[in-house]
């Protein structure tokens, strides 16, 4: 069953994380929503002191919250952002920073103090290079793994291992890439987890797929387009369609 949430601003939605009971939408110009399930209120605005951040990413575990983006600083100029949740809610720069000029196309969290971006260095011209995996690990960050082309989505499985969305999904295993046996040949770009377990992807042409326990790739299609996704205590999938929607349906 399909379940509409209003959400509230001028912001569009890029991201969305659930932990808990806890769910925190992030977007466009400063947009942050936080709504804590297990109670009868509804989304909530949190203001961030620039209005010019842009967050793409958002991530949780354990009650550790974070998110990416980038903050507009003039004409064609930007700075890469890695904020943390507070305990009194605001959200605060990571310490340590991670490495200078990288813009973070992709976040996940490990064990423990585990945090792993990918990105690149953007130029001037526009273009990128540099493209990278760092892992923020015991207070310091280090660079664990090049990439041939644009990482957007990090998940790191139980074993240690993580998945890596870069024009296809990999495996990233002692510092090497190596095909990941799922959707293979497919451009994937954001992918979402059940446990160890691809369960979605979103591919970058637009399309969508949903892969069930057992049997093949589900083709789901959308005229709004999926933006963001999330899976839920209950195991259910959040998604936000037109960027100011979210809809909640299960696979059962």
């Amino acid at each position: 069953m399909w379940r509409q949430r209003g959400l509230t601003g001028e912001g569009g939605l890029l991201a969305l994380a659930v932990d808990g009971a806890r769910a925190v939408a992030v977007g466009e110009r400063g947009f942050v929503q936080t709504r804590e399930l297990d109670g009868p209120l509804p989304w909530a605005r949190t203001a961030l002191e620039a209005p010019t951040t842009r967050l793409t990413r958002v991530v949780a575990r354990s009650g550790l919250w974070l998110a990416a983006g980038d903050d507009e600083r003039g004409a064609d100029t930007f700075e890469p952002l890695l904020l943390q949740r507070a305990d009194d809610g605001r959200w605060l720069p990571f310490r340590p920073a991670p490495p200078a000029g990288v813009f973070i196309g992709a976040l996940a969290l490990g064990e423990g103090d585990e945090v792993w971006i990918g990105g690149a260095t953007r130029l001037g011209d526009g273009e990128c290079t540099g493209y990278a995996i760092h892992r923020h690990r015991g207070g310091a960050w280090e660079r664990v793994a090049e990439a041939p082309c644009e990482i957007t989505d990090l998940h790191v499985r139980s074993d240690g291992a993580v998945w890596v969305a870069a024009q296809g999904l990999q495996l990233l295993r002692e510092g090497r890439l190596e095909p990941g046996g799922v959707l293979d040949g497919e451009p994937v770009e954001r992918v979402w987890l059940d446990g160890d377990a691809v369960r979605a992807a979103r591919l970058s042409d637009g399309r969508f797929r949903v892969l069930p326990p057992a049997g093949d790739p589900i083709p789901f299609a959308s005229s709004h387009g999926v933006r963001a996704f999330a899976i839920d205590e209950e195991g259910a999938f959040g998604i936000a369609l037109g960027g100011l929607r979210i809809e909640r349906v299960g696979l059962e």
